[in-house]
């Protein structure tokens, strides 16, 4: 009896899981693909933006949760103020997301980013970062 509650526990940690992973995937294809749009990202179709989108969000994910727990034990450990915290976090977070955008366009034939598209993208979706994070904070 024990062993099918843990196993009714984890199915639903993996189900909650993968819900909060489609609601990201779905903003960040739709207000990310406006936005790089709009800087002149170029695409294919919609499925190629979606495949980007699926790659960056496995990729970026799980590099912005690491590095958000670095940055956040050395505020803790150093005694940072928010905005070191912040200048610091920008000059990691933007490069990296730049680095991945850059991968992803060499890797795929049918998307085109320029640098400077990678550039404003990352930092917009840094500085929006910033702002979700103090709103969740107040």
């Amino acid at each position: 009896m024990g062993s099918f509650k843990k196993t009714e526990d984890i199915l639903g940690i993996i189900f909650v899981g993968f819900i909060f992973l489609a609601i990201i995937f779905v903003l960040t294809f739709i207000f990310g693909g406006i936005l790089l749009s709009l800087l002149g990202f170029e695409y294919e179709s919609l499925a190629s933006l979606a495949k980007f989108f699926i790659i960056y969000v496995i990729v970026g994910l799980p590099l912005d949760l690491v590095i958000e727990c670095f940055f956040r034990v050395l505020q803790d450990v150093k005694g940072l103020t928010n905005a070191q915290h912040n200048a610091l976090y920008f000059t990691i977070d933007v490069p990296l997301n730049m680095l991945v955008i850059g991968i992803l366009e060499y890797t795929m034939d049918d998307i085109s980013c320029s640098i400077l598209t990678a550039f404003l993208f990352s930092a917009i979706f840094c500085l929006f970062g910033f702002f979700l994070d103090k709103k969740s904070r107040d």
